[in-house]
């Protein structure tokens, strides 16, 4: 080697990886999220008798109450969820997921609470839990991908299990809820690359109680919404590793006027995530 000849004009070819691919070049991705998730729940339990006469059915509204300030459930939670995705050609997607919240309490009530056809006094202890586990199958659409970005649409299928009490031991009074349903959800997902290793997507799934009443469900009554959004910004280190931060929100409103049970429930989680992405 003469001494004009520079060592990096030799090697460097050799020493500098190749430069990830972009996205779109992904066939199977399996993600672990780490969700630090804010609640806010209100939970409504109304009395709901049948009149022997006309058969038609009385509501008595009960108490609306705080799960977190008035029956102590916690108001935060790290919560975990696992996420599989296909990508079997170009335009399409397949993915599996599941979501779990489960959280226990208990508190000293400071007013009468009456729900369904029980009172709970001011100053007795409550103990309750709400669980809420959602396993979903979802698919997409993307009849716009690039290299750079990527637009679609997605409808998915979400089986939701619920199960809730509350609880006055001393007085072995107790009220339980539990139901198990599929529920439809329909999105849209977007991603940009702004380089071969950031980029940053969005997805948001939606639902209107009233819409899946019109195309075929008995939800007579029921009336509520469904959202579930969530912002990501990612860091692909090398081919098959992406780092990501983010933020999700996810929430259910629902009200039941003229069914028994009837009531009214809110279940809102939301904040920031932190994601590890597998991808080949």
């Amino acid at each position: 080697m003469s001494p004009s000849t520079s060592w990096s004009s030799v090697v460097p070819c050799r020493l500098s990886p190749e430069p990830p691919p972009y996205a779109i070049e992904d066939r199977f991705r399996l993600e672990v999220d780490l969700f630090y998730g804010a609640y806010t729940t209100d939970i409504r339990l109304d009395n709901a008798v049948r009149n022997p006469t006309t058969g038609q059915l009385v509501i008595t509204p009960g108490t609306q109450v705080s799960a977190e300030d008035e029956f102590g459930l916690a108001e935060s939670q790290f919560l975990g969820q696992v996420e599989l995705t296909l990508l079997p050609g170009r335009h399409h997607l397949v993915r599996l997921n599941g979501l779990s919240m489960r959280r226990e309490g208990h508190n000293f009530l400071t007013r009468t609470v009456q729900w369904d056809n029980s009172t709970y006094r001011i100053g007795e202890r409550v103990d309750s839990h709400l669980n809420l586990t959602m396993v979903g199958l979802t698919y997409g659409y993307l009849p716009f991908r690039t290299d750079r970005y990527e637009l679609g649409l997605s409808f998915g299928i979400q089986i939701a299990s619920v199960s809730a009490n509350a609880e006055v031991r001393s007085r072995s009074l107790r009220d339980e809820e539990s139901a198990v349903g599929p529920i439809p959800l329909f999105g849209i997902e977007a991603r940009y690359d702004f380089t071969r290793r950031w980029s940053v997507d969005g997805r948001m799934q939606y639902l209107s109680l009233g819409f899946a009443e019109s195309a075929g469900a008995d939800l007579s009554g029921v009336e509520g919404t469904i959202t579930d959004w969530r912002l990501a910004l990612r860091f692909r280190q090398n081919q098959h590793l992406v780092y990501g931060l983010g933020y999700r929100n996810f929430a259910i409103e629902v009200e039941s006027t003229n069914t028994d049970p009837a009531g009214m429930v809110t279940i809102g989680v939301a904040g920031p995530m932190l994601f590890l992405q597998a991808s080949l």
